[in-house]
């Protein structure tokens, strides 16, 4: 028997989802809430290790083009995942932000997991896509992606050592 592989989602897909989410009246506790309502806006950025976000300043819900086009995930996943941010906006209108048990069950009554997106930067990046790569003297393993003090063999392992240690230096390679 031959079982279907989900249809992975493209970037038009996943920005048409996310502003019918935005415009979506989601109920919690007897009233309405939408994002767009609210008054936030929808927006790709190019940050590589969170799916999604939602900045409360800005009033911005993101989520990420570079994982869309990188990471293979399905149109239900990314749907998910956008949900999982306007919760945030909704628990943020309330004085509640974080992963909060107010956001969960706001996440929860809209049809969400109540799982964060991810856990883990192995879970969101694959090392291949990763500019460098650092290893400690023990072995250890980071990703980095832009120029900066660990990239420039000025950072130590944190596994190590809670402190600056020169005997921790990491070795930086350069994968593209």
């Amino acid at each position: 028997m031959k079982t279907e592989t989900p249809k992975l989602a493209t970037l038009a897909e996943v920005k048409e989802m996310a502003l019918k989410c935005m415009n979506t009246k989601y109920n919690f506790e007897g009233r309405e809430y939408s994002a767009f309502d609210l008054g936030f806006y929808f927006d790709f950025y190019n940050k590589k290790r969170a799916w999604g976000t939602c900045c409360h300043t800005k009033k911005q819900i993101s989520l990420s083009k570079f994982l869309i086009q990188a990471k293979p995930r399905t149109i239900g996943e990314w749907k998910n995942t956008m949900i999982h941010e306007i919760a945030h906006a909704i628990a943020g209108s309330m004085g509640s932000y974080g992963h909060t048990r107010l956001w969960r069950n706001i996440f929860l009554s809209m049809g969400g997991n109540g799982e964060r997106c991810s856990d883990s930067n192995n879970d969101v990046i694959n090392p291949q896509l990763a500019k460098y790569t650092l290893i400690c003297p023990n072995g250890h393993i980071s990703m980095a992606h832009k120029k900066s003090r660990m990239t420039s063999g000025r950072a130590s392992c944190g596994k190590c050592s809670k402190v600056w240690d020169e005997r921790f230096l990491f070795k930086v390679t350069k994968n593209y």
